[in-house]
């Protein structure tokens, strides 16, 4: 049974950035310092407890948070491993809603790159408190040393400092001297942990002395009284210090710089020292926002009185079933409280409680305010849901459904169980998007980018047994007309033996406003077309309309006066009428210049500044029109509007211009007309696909 911790003796905390900086190493030293484990856990091994899917372990990087725990100095910190790979960013983002302090691990050797830079912007919107950690100080190429002017440069505009400065540069990093202590630590070479604290080196002294005076300044920035005692006495002891750092650090007003190594177990346990002495505890964290059952927006204190109330942040899919992993945000619970799920308005009991160390799992008698914990047999519930045991229901909005960057159209052998296999893979991975489009009834597989698609579709054959085939989506094309038409006749005429049927009507059509759709008016004076039969043509036109006349695709955007018409005593009837609102709507848009419209989405694309050419190239190639560009440390932002069918495999070309360092959004914009070359190509490959 796992051991009880009062909410002042808990820490929640979460590894992000990039793919690559080390984040799961730094996960698997942390278990190791403190005993938890009896070997140095490693990602290239495949012993890691946290990277433990095949695909994980094929791929060699993480696909999905996953959380764990440590005790340090009576204190339990929860921690959550997150993914730093581009296509996976969404969950990353997701996790930062649940913990109390982001700690960005970086790496000496590739410094601030776009994955970090995604995610530290995420912390910025949701003020989450940071500690930077610098790791693989001890590579080859590692430039440690140069670090801190990178960082200050990158996040030019936060409170970032040192805490620490390393000891030797690249593969001669031996340890760290601590700007509070002005002490020096040099660890043992064998992975143990062990190290020898002693003076600052005496190369040192100058450089240490100055980044000492920056820390205590940065300090003092960040409290009045402080600033006050530094003005008038011109240094701050070590109890002012001490105070300063834990309330800034908790503040977001100071962001401090760690060095280590994770793989050669180098400064671990001063992050350690850090969460537990200046870390926040989960009552130290700012209210957080809900709704209650009025759809009333609220501010929830993380407060140990009060009913339960928590949200569920992660589901796990296992062998042996569904788990759900929560946060609790007031009161505490045990498996004997009902519960409400208040996202789904289901009631029952939790069940079992369990703390999760990677893909393994405790029992846990309760849980109380800021714990994180897991329950098995999980039915109903989702990541996202809210639960609660008050009254006033609350649902919390601190997890989100990521939008889709990229799409393929399915082809399956058995669609039901290929339906089935992907939504449950959805619970897991709330960046997977599974839909039919409306116009070609297409069943869409949607996500976060080449990569994670292709994670899917392994795990659909591995774990499910259920293979598919990808291509690309057909795009949304639309038709308009780009003039007017007047007396324009519908007309049926049809007789056969027995009652005919006889229809006509007489319209007017021209343009109406870009996004009006279809706008009917009804002119018609003197009954030549009886009132029962006016809605029947009006809707012939408007089914007519879903089928347009250049290539099939719906019509918008149009608007047409019915003003006259004929009737027949016996044989006129609503369908008749319905045919001919048809037939006149086809003969009128052909003699109003129909063009076809293609969507255009709004493409954001962040890139390190030296492949801005080619990417400002590539954009205008495919037809885009940059709007904005903007620069942050050494990354570049291009935003431009592109028509989508430009971008179907932009997430691989991306790829490929950029050595997979590049990222971007995308999200619907407008419609605009297919200029003359464009569109005599997509009607011929239309008309050919017609054929076949």
């Amino acid at each position: 049974m796992a051991k009880l911790y009062d909410t002042e003796k808990i820490r929640n905390i979460g590894f992000f950035g990039h793919r690559g900086s080390g984040k799961t190493s730094l996960a698997e030293a942390l278990l190791y310092d403190t005993g938890v484990t009896t070997r140095l856990g490693s990602v290239e091994a495949k012993t890691s407890l946290f990277d433990y899917l095949e695909e994980e372990k094929s791929k060699g990087f993480s696909i999905t948070s996953m959380p764990g725990w440590v005790e340090w100095k009576g204190t339990k910190i929860n921690f959550l491993d997150t993914p730093g790979d581009l296509n996976f960013l969404g969950d990353s983002r997701n996790m930062l809603g649940v913990i109390d302090l982001a700690v960005f691990v970086i790496s000496a050797n590739d410094g601030v790159e776009v994955g970090t830079e995604i995610l530290w912007e995420a912390a910025d919107r949701k003020s989450i408190p940071r500690v930077i950690l610098v790791n693989k100080c001890d590579c080859e190429r590692s430039h440690a040393s140069d670090m801190l002017a990178e960082l200050k440069g990158t996040f030019r505009d936060a409170p970032v400092v040192a805490l620490q400065l390393p000891i030797g540069k690249a593969t001669q990093f031996e340890g760290v001297v601590d700007l509070m202590s002005m002490r020096s630590f040099k660890f043992s070479s064998d992975g143990s942990g062990a190290f020898e604290e002693g003076d600052v080196p005496s190369d040192m002294e100058s450089e240490v002395a100055e980044a000492r005076e920056a820390l205590m300044y940065k300090i003092a920035e960040s409290d009045e009284d402080l600033e006050m005692k530094l003005l008038e006495e011109g240094e701050l002891n070590q109890e002012d210090m001490n105070a300063g750092l834990g309330a800034a650090i908790k503040g977001g007003k100071l962001y401090p710089i760690l060095f280590g190594s994770a793989t050669a177990n180098i400064g671990m346990k001063a992050l350690l020292d850090l969460c537990v002495d200046f870390g926040p505890n989960p009552l130290e964290r700012a209210p957080v926002r809900a709704f209650n059952e009025k759809d009333e927006e609220v501010l929830v204190e993380c407060s140990k009185d009060g009913e339960f109330a928590g949200i569920f942040f992660k589901t796990i899919l296992s062998r042996v079933g569904k788990f759900g992993i929560f946060r609790v945000f007031r009161g505490f619970v045990d498996s004997s409280i009902d519960v409400s799920n208040t996202t789904q308005d289901s009631h029952g009991r939790l069940g079992s409680l369990l703390q999760f160390q990677g893909k393994d799992s405790i029992p846990m008698e309760r849980a109380v305010t800021g714990d994180l914990v897991g329950v098995a047999k999980l039915k109903s519930s989702h990541a996202g849901d809210s639960i609660s045991s008050s009254k006033d229901k609350l649902r919390f909005d601190l997890i989100q459904r990521p939008a889709p960057l990229i799409a393929y159209a399915l082809k399956c052998d058995d669609e039901d169980k290929t339906v089935q296999a992907l939504q449950r893979l959805a619970e897991e991975d709330l960046s997977l998007v599974l839909g039919r489009d409306s116009n070609s009834h297409e069943l869409l597989l949607k996500g976060q980018g080449q990569g994670h698609i292709d994670v899917i579709v392994d795990r659909l054959e591995h774990e499910f047994g259920q293979k598919v085939e990808l291509s690309l989506p057909t795009v949304a094309y639309k038709e308009t007309i780009r003039s007017s038409v007047k007396n324009v006749e519908g007309k049926l005429k049809k007789q056969s033996g027995g009652r005919g049927q006889y229809g006509v009507c007489f319209i007017d059509m021209k343009p109406a406003e870009e996004g009006a759709g279809f706008v009917f008016e009804d002119a018609i004076v003197g009954g030549t077309i009886p009132k029962q039969y006016i809605p029947a043509v009006e809707k012939g036109i408007q089914e007519a309309s879903t089928r347009g006349v250049l290539a099939g695709f719906p019509t918008i955007d149009f608007h047409v006066r019915l003003f006259d018409g004929k009737t027949h005593n016996v044989d006129s009837s609503e369908q008749a009428f319905k045919m001919a609102g048809s037939f006149a709507f086809k003969n009128a848009v052909a003699k109003c210049k129909p063009v076809l419209l293609e969507p255009y989405v709004r493409l954001e694309v962040t890139v390190p500044s030296e492949f801005q050419g080619e990417i400002s190239g590539d954009l205008n190639r495919r037809r885009g029109r940059i709007e904005e560009t903007t620069y942050r440390g050494k990354n570049v932002t291009i935003s431009a509007k592109v028509p989508k069918g430009e971008v179907l495999t932009y997430a691989n070309q991306l790829i490929s211009m950029t050595e997979g360092r590049g990222v971007f959004s995308v999200e619907f914009s407008h419609y605009d007309q297919v200029p003359p070359l464009q569109q005599k190509q997509i009607l011929e490959q239309v008309n050919a696909g017609k054929e076949e």
